[in-house]
């Protein structure tokens, strides 16, 4: 399941935020699992972020932050939440 983000994602810039948060969406509608998948958290966050929705792209940041224990991802994903 993890592998098919990969492969079947577009790259974030190629086609524009809008295309890579549709091409997300695609693949979670069809893997509930990928909400729990943190590398795809941080990607819908990025994402949202390009498109100026900065709440949702908090609340992404917030979820893939609560999934890593990573000390240099979880101060990556803090930098401005409050």
């Amino acid at each position: 399941m993890r592998y098919s983000l990969i492969f079947h994602a577009p790259e974030p810039g190629a086609d524009g935020p809008e295309a890579g948060l549709a091409a997300l969406d695609a693949i979670d509608a069809g893997s509930p699992s990928l909400s729990a998948f943190q590398p795809a958290g941080v990607l819908r966050a990025h994402l949202l972020t390009r498109l100026g929705r900065t709440d949702e792209a908090a609340t992404a940041r917030r979820r893939a932050l609560d999934l890593t224990t990573d000390p240099a991802e979880r101060d990556y994903l803090s930098v401005g939440l409050t």
